[in-house]
């Protein structure tokens, strides 16, 4: 991760997501006892490219009961008290059973951690079988944990390829929306494209948000954009993020 900022940093961008998912990584300095160190680094980049971090993502959890996957959560809420990132997406939990049921427990702690850091939670809605993917079960969640430390943060491709409309997902959502995943694709497949690349109606979703009042941030999740390009055509591609981003703002 720290080896990017440079890349964002000359090409423009001053706010950024920070992605708690190399966590999941095992050969990660941030998912070992001795994380601190790497945590400083990105603490110094911070201040030496003028960089804001507006929220981060949470590792995903792979079962119930996994506490390696605690441990490396709670230390996602010390890294975002230390680095000053005032919220974490996280994704609920799939489940065969109650989704929202099996979520209440699964989330109390991380949910006691929120309202002990002051660090808000935004849940996200997800795309796969026993997963919650409609807005109305996600607000469901919200409410039942009954927390003001808790709102959802909506992926705009999430929705979509589950044939559901963003726009109306927005609309659902409500005050409760404090973070966004801005993602496109064709409608069948998570393809974490740049909006205006795949099908999405984005005069929609932007009405949407305004309808709302919506105040945070259009974080951009558009990773398989760049993954494969040569290092000489990064920049370049953050800069042309960038103005895909301005150019959403302007329709």
């Amino acid at each position: 991760m720290v080896d990017l900022f440079p890349i964002y940093a000359e090409a423009g961008c001053t706010l950024l997501d920070l992605n708690w998912c190399e966590m999941m990584n095992p050969k990660s300095e941030l998912s070992g006892e001795d994380w601190l160190p790497y945590a400083e680094r990105i603490l110094h980049a911070k201040g030496k490219h003028h960089l804001v971090f507006n929220q981060s993502h949470a590792p995903y959890a792979r079962h119930i009961g996994d506490h390696s996957y605690d441990t490396l959560m709670l230390r996602c809420f010390d890294l975002d008290v230390m680095l000053d990132v005032p919220l974490i997406v996280i994704h609920p939990l799939a489940s065969g059973h109650d989704p929202i049921e099996d979520n209440i427990s699964f989330l109390a702690p991380f949910v006691e951690k929120a309202e002990q850091t002051g660090v808000r939670i935004a849940l996200e809605n997800l795309e796969g079988p026993g997963e919650i993917q409609r807005a109305e079960d996600l607000l469901e969640l919200v409410r039942r944990l009954d927390s003001q430390q808790v709102g959802v943060c909506l992926d705009t491709g999430h929705a979509w390829m589950r044939g559901l409309n963003p726009a109306h997902e927005i609309r659902t959502c409500g005050k409760k929306l404090w973070a966004t995943h801005i993602d496109d694709n064709h409608g069948s497949a998570d393809e974490h494209l740049l909006p205006f690349h795949g099908t999405i109606d984005w005069k929609s979703v932007v009405s949407s948000l305004e309808e709302i009042g919506y105040q945070g941030d259009l974080t951009f999740e558009c990773m398989k954009e760049n993954a494969r390009l040569p290092a000489a055509l990064r920049k370049a591609a953050v800069s042309y993020a960038l103005a895909v981003g301005n150019s959403l703002l302007e329709i």
